[in-house]
């Protein structure tokens, strides 16, 4: 036989060893899950990138061509970029106007919108109706086309402004769209974290699980595995045979795997298609240019799997130094458990005594302490309730708890991998998590102000002519009172302009025409305590209140002015409502919204951000659990065919279910509930716990119930394989 049919008959043999070898059903599904990962986790950075520049590209495409940096060219209509809020979360709304007849409208538009009308995106279409989005900005006119944004999912809308409102002084004259020397003025880049930040977060949270699930497959079942390659080794096959055996046994789950991946990935070349949980559309035109390096990753992505099985084969270690190796660990594990409390209780306190500036280095760390001795204690834990649950199961007379708490106390190798990993992992997504989400001061303090006074209160700016606000005031909801601020923020002085009905839903003082009042902080209405706090005066300073017309206030050129609807009652604020109201009557360009919006409006990148990093932790997390799960699976199933010759005397097969639940399920619950614990725990020196995505247990759930949700598979399946293994014991006789 030739060398070349040698090697192809090594791995046949490989296969067909494979379907029989110990743990191999559970090797083949973890290089099938393996396979189908990375491909999937690989393709999709390769599609991050392909987004990231044709969002880039669309952008520059639409955005407008300025006369003042083209001054050859001829100005064709009036742009202004604005943004508005839907929650936190902000998007762009563009006012146009177009100056001659046959100027092209802008990309994605089949004309240009009459005066007082208005383009949405699909996104903000199929917004819910409580935001009156078809009329917060004029009437619609129709949907903005894909070509016309950057992703599907953009949130984006032009206008034009009436007659009446429009604002030449405010606009800016262009030439036309997109074309050589123009950059992307606006859009979803515009209100989002830079491309490097995904990427970095996407290899950490995606890419590096699936490559631990990739080795943890390859070596699946290592112990039979390796006798097999050693016997081969003995009987003089070469390192190329011996390989070619390991690539025989793994060829066709790899094959299995990437086909599917090929099959999941299929529709997002054909539609586009929502990632869960972040909002986020997939263009499937940019699925479709990316179509070569996706091909690239799906043959690449096998040929390496299969080289990694070739490559880890057995290495020989002497028994003394394997032995003399555990004895160390299991000293030095002992020592590191007594550590962890003080490292906890120095993270969690500790950061919060040093002064500011230590405060990071400190906290972090304390961090990595605190990971670092957690498998120590986890060690510990497991060993104590290894013998709590044999004494349980001795009363019980439940064998399955019996066994499993004795094997977890004699031997807690593999659960002290399991539960220590699955902790450290959510731990570490949780702090990506919490870092992702941490807000300035002046953004956690309009999170408490909004949490206190809620929408009492709202903000509209700008303060226009007396015409215009006299509008306002008689277009304003019932319920609604209308006053003019004015705030002299170097003198950390406020005034309040407003009729003694106004005044008074604050419950402040209505003074005789021409003087003013003032009102004590202390004895404010909080909704008044909260300008005081924001303007910087501070609780000994006060705020003068003056009867009179809210649009008929004489400006200082020093000071800002701004107008204040007020709920007569006590009530709710519809902001919705108050923007559309605003939009047809005070100014082409309005902003409404509680106190200090534009710091709530900063943190949109953050809640994005933060969907992501949570959408990432499920999968990283899960792969993890996976990876951990298979390893402590084919574990558990060596410890099964121990157990066969139990079942014949017990004579139920439930006695597998039990121990693989026991041994399997309840030690991945307790880890996902202290890494959730410790999670929360160590985020207590960060988070202020006023923003909407703070960390909490909650917040955690989604990221351990996929770890648990693993498990319970992963427990089913491990007692299924282990009472088919037993089919298969006969008595031998010694």
């Amino acid at each position: 036989m030739t060398g070349r049919g040698t090697y192809w008959q090594m791995m046949r043999v490989g296969r067909g060893a494979a379907a029989s070898a110990e743990a191999g059903r559970i090797r083949y599904w973890a290089l099938l899950l393996a396979s189908f990962l990375t491909v999937l986790s690989i393709c999709g950075l390769v599609l991050a990138a392909a987004g990231f520049d044709a969002r880039s590209e669309r952008g520059a495409a639409r955005s407008p061509r300025l006369v003042e940096a083209f001054p050859q060219e001829q100005a064709v209509a009036l742009w202004r970029n604005s943004d508005d809020l839907i929650g936190n979360i902000p998007h762009d709304v563009i006012y146009i106007t177009p100056l001659t007849p046959d100027a092209p409208p802008p990309p994605g538009l089949s004309r240009w919108p009459e005066p007082g009308q208005a383009f949405l995106s699909p996104a903000l279409r199929e917004i819910s109706s409580s935001e009156q989005l078809t009329t917060r900005y004029g009437r619609f006119a129709g949907i903005i086309g894909e070509e016309g944004l950057e992703a599907p999912g953009e949130r984006l809308a032009y206008v034009a402004p009436t007659a009446e409102l429009l604002d030449r002084k405010e606009m800016f004259e262009i030439s036309g769209f997109g074309g050589p020397g123009v950059e992307s003025l606006f859009g979803e880049h515009v209100h989002n974290y830079e491309p490097a930040y995904f990427y970095a977060g996407y290899i950490f949270l995606v890419i590096l699980p699936t490559g631990l699930l990739v080795v943890v497959a390859v070596r699946a079942g290592a112990a039979a595995r390796d006798r097999r390659i050693t016997l081969l080794d003995a009987l003089g096959a070469t390192w190329r045979a011996r390989a070619c055996f390991a690539v025989g046994e793994a060829a066709v789950p790899v094959a299995v795997g990437t086909a599917l991946a090929v099959v999941a990935l299929a529709p997002a070349c054909a539609w586009n298609v929502p990632v869960p949980g972040t909002e986020f559309i997939l263009s499937s035109d940019d699925t479709r240019q990316s179509l070569s390096l996706l091909a690239l990753v799906v043959a690449a992505v096998p040929a390496t799997v299969l080289g990694l099985a070739a490559v880890f084969q057995p290495r020989r270690q002497h028994r003394k130094l394997q032995r003399a190796a555990k004895k160390g660990a299991r000293r030095l594990s002992q020592q590191l458990a007594w550590l962890f409390p003080f490292a906890l209780l120095f993270t969690i306190r500790g950061a919060e005594l040093v002064p500011r500036i230590l405060f990071l280095p400190v906290y972090a760390v304390g961090c990595v302490i605190v990971f670092a001795t957690l498998p120590s204690v986890v060690g510990l834990a497991t060993r104590e309730l290894g013998r709590l649950l044999a004494r349980v199961g001795r009363k019980a007379g439940g064998p399955g708890l019996l066994i499993s708490g004795r094997r977890m106390a004699a031997k807690p190798g593999s659960t002290v991998r399991l539960g220590a990993t699955l902790i450290i992992a959510l731990g570490l997504a949780a702090q990506t998590q919490l870092w992702a989400g941490l807000f300035g001061d002046a953004a956690e303090a309009a999170f408490a102000t909004r949490e206190r006074i809620g929408t009492t209160m709202l903000q509209i700016t700008p303060y226009a002519s007396e015409k215009r606000i006299r509008n306002l005031e008689q277009a304003l909801p019932s319920g609604a009172a209308l006053v003019a601020l004015e705030e002299d923020f170097g003198q950390a002085r406020m005034e309040i302009t407003g009729s003694c009905e106004a005044l008074q839903s604050v419950k402040a003082p209505c003074p005789p025409n021409g003087s003013s009042a003032q009102v004590a902080y202390a004895n404010a209405d909080p909704r008044l305590q909260e300008l005081i706090k924001r303007a910087g005066a501070g609780p000994s300073s006060g705020l003068s209140v003056r009867q009179g017309d809210p649009s008929n206030v004489p400006m200082q050129e020093e000071n800002v002015y701004a107008l204040l609807a007020i709920g007569q009652h006590g009530q709710d604020l519809s902001i919705p409502e108050l923007s559309r109201v605003a939009n047809q009557t005070l100014a082409m360009r309005t902003d409404v919204g509680v106190l200090d919006s534009s710091w709530i409006a900063g943190t949109g990148q953050m809640t994005t951000a933060i969907r992501w990093v949570r959408l990432m932790s499920f999968v990283g997390l899960g792969t993890v659990a996976l990876a951990v799960g298979f390893t402590a699976m084919a574990e558990f199933l060596r410890f099964g065919r121990d157990l066969a010759p139990l079942s014949v005397l017990n004579g139920r097969r439930s006695l597998f279910r039990s121990a693989a639940g026991w041994s399997l399920l309840l030690p991945t619950v307790l880890a996902a509930a202290a890494g959730a614990l410790v999670s929360y725990w160590l985020a207590a020196p960060v988070t202020h716990g006023v923003g909407p995505d703070r960390l909490t247990l909650m917040s955690l759930f989604p990221v351990t119930g996929g770890a648990i949700v693993c498990a319970v598979v992963l427990a089913l399946w491990g007692g299924r394989a282990a009472a088919l293994a037993s089919d298969g014991w006969r008595p031998t006789v010694t």
